[in-house]
């Protein structure tokens, strides 16, 4: 009697100790889901820090020409130079509200909710610049169902 009550208390803690386990393991995936169930004040604070980290993201992205052997970078592209202007063309006169009601807009799609918010900045961008997005949209909604 005594074993059994004991080996029931044993299944018990091992089941929540693998729930638990699995929640704490669970990390937020950053998609239309996720988007929907933030706040607005917390969706324009998202894209501001977003969009520092897309300046910290430039700064990183190269080494210096110090700190190249020897000193130069000869025939490397200068990934510093695109990433520039493609900020500059894709951020140029366009707000974060405009950015947010783009994401907002995006993620009523039901088909888009699983697409990553990073891609989704992507299209919600070119879109604002006129591109059509549709072949990009379908692409990163086959991406994401086959994960």
């Amino acid at each position: 009697m005594r074993s059994s009550a004991m080996r029931a208390q044993v299944v018990l803690a091992a089941s929540l100790l693998v729930c638990c386990i699995g929640l704490l393991a669970e990390e937020p995936r950053h998609d239309g889901n996720w988007w929907n169930r933030q706040s607005a004040g917390f969706r324009l604070l998202y894209i501001l820090g977003f969009m520092d980290g897309m300046d910290l993201g430039s700064r990183f992205s190269v080494l210096d020409k110090a700190d190249l052997p020897d000193g130069r970078q000869g025939s490397l592209p200068d990934p510093r130079r695109t990433y520039r202007d493609r900020t500059e063309h894709y951020f140029a006169n366009v707000t974060v509200g405009q950015i947010s009601d783009g994401l907002d807009a995006f993620y009523r799609d039901y088909r888009n909710r699983s697409i990553a918010l990073t891609d989704g900045f992507e299209i919600v961008l070119r879109s604002i610049k006129g591109e059509d997005v549709e072949k990009l949209t379908q692409a990163r909604r086959s991406s994401a169902a086959g994960k």
